[in-house]
């Protein structure tokens, strides 16, 4: 599973370089048993440098782009709820901790 993640970033990381052959090549490697024409290395290529493509063209160029105002609001709202849900999550865990040190305090007396 780790090599798949280190296998697959080095390929769109290869095609953000304009280096086309060797994100084939681990392509390749990973998905076609060396063969770049096998029709899943292809497929997974096309992906990538599709999605290379579209980043690079619609993406974000540096974090002053998420400070402008369609952009803003999203990212605001986006870690709102990032940390509402790890808040809520550990005071649902808390409460359900203290009621079990409640019930355990008065099974085994003191």
């Amino acid at each position: 599973m780790n090599s798949y993640c280190t296998y697959h970033l080095a390929g769109s990381f290869f095609l953000l370089l304009n280096r086309d052959n060797e994100a084939l090549e681990i392509l390749a490697d990973l998905h076609g048993k060396g063969d770049p024409n096998a029709e899943m290395v292809q497929l997974e290529f096309a992906e990538i440098k599709q999605q290379v493509n579209f980043e690079r063209t619609e993406g974000a160029k540096s974090y002053t782009d998420l400070l402008k105002p369609g952009v803003f609001r999203r990212v605001v709202l986006g870690s709102s709820l990032q940390m509402w849900s790890q808040l809520s999550g550990m005071n649902i865990m808390m409460q359900v901790l203290c009621l079990l040190w409640v019930i355990e305090s008065q099974l085994i007396p003191i």
